[in-house]
């Protein structure tokens, strides 16, 4: 209403919901598409699935606002070596009714969720388990948790499609992850990985 050329996902679904009279909005919530963008970058970054296809936090964003079966996300991840002691934002989407966040078991206290907003926590850091715990009428409806990792020690490969056909056409889209040694997803690794394809199979891109 400003004369901006777009709004936050949060701020136009309030706008919406406060208002019967608009039958609904826009906003590019598929994958992201390279174009759209101010070299040195080449995508887009709309979009609720990265050009990886990884769901970023708007996918669950969207979720909190549009979903009836009770769902929770919890960001960002909890590995931030450096900075214990210091305070980190903590940011919850959900369509519970309450959640209660949890460091290493304990409470950091309880709060009632405003419909199509997200909630914050400031957070003293310090290593180990986060978690949120979202209810119900009381009862616990949906949770999810970040937990610190050890150093990268290991790739992973996981097909993200398929079933794949070895037919000459078919191609196979592989996620690489960075694990530790509990095989655990260290979300601020950042290896130089090299590719190369053996046999019969063709690398066509990374």
């Amino acid at each position: 209403g400003s004369g901006t050329f777009a709004s936050g996902r949060e701020e136009t679904w309030k706008f919406i919901m406060s208002r019967p009279w608009i039958g609904g909005g826009f906003q590019w919530d598929a994958v992201e598409h390279r174009g759209e963008a101010v070299w040195p970058r080449l995508c887009s970054v709309s979009g609720a699935i990265d050009l990886f296809l990884q769901r970023k936090d708007a996918f669950y964003q969207n979720q909190s606002h549009w979903f009836e079966k009770p769902m929770i996300h919890l960001l960002p991840h909890w590995n931030h070596n450096g900075l214990e002691g210091m305070p980190i934002t903590v940011w919850i989407y959900t369509n519970c009714e309450e959640v209660e966040l949890f460091l290493n078991g304990e409470s950091l206290g309880k709060i009632a969720v405003t419909p199509n907003t997200h909630l914050e926590y400031p957070v003293e850091y310090r290593p180990g388990k986060l978690e949120a715990v979202g209810t119900i009428n009381g009862k616990i409806a949906a949770q999810d948790m970040q937990q610190t990792t050890g150093p990268a020690v290991a790739l992973k490969l996981s097909l993200a499609n398929g079933p794949v056909c070895f037919n000459g056409e078919d191609i196979a889209l592989l996620t690489c992850t960075a694990v530790d040694a509990d095989g655990r997803e260290v979300p601020d690794a950042t290896p130089l990985v090299h590719f190369d394809g053996t046999g019969d199979g063709h690398l066509v891109g990374t």
